[in-house]
């Protein structure tokens, strides 16, 4: 965790860490912290579309290890807001 690259856009925090070279995937990681939602139904409601996101906008990323750590700022936001919020991610990485 304490190498690779930090990004924070908009409701996220985005952790990129070594890729593993045996596989030419990326995998992902979602984590929903209870600070943000106390709620356990909500936290895996925002874990399932960051989740489902990020699999139609696979391509976007190069082939690493990712985790995605959500703020509260993302409780405002609608489907089509964390899209964009990811995809410039994604530019960054």
């Amino acid at each position: 965790m304490t190498s690779g690259k930090n990004i924070s856009t908009g409701g996220f925090y985005l952790k990129t860490l070594k890729s593993n070279e045996i596989n030419d995937i990326s995998r992902f990681a979602v984590a929903v912290p209870k600070k943000v939602a106390k709620n356990a139904i909500k936290r895996h409601f925002l874990k399932r579309r960051v989740f489902n996101i990020v699999k139609e906008n696979k391509a976007l990323f190069p082939v690493a290890d990712y985790i995605i750590f959500v703020n509260k700022e993302a409780l405002l936001l609608n489907k089509a807001q964390m899209e964009e919020a990811i995809k410039i991610m994604a530019q960054k990485v």
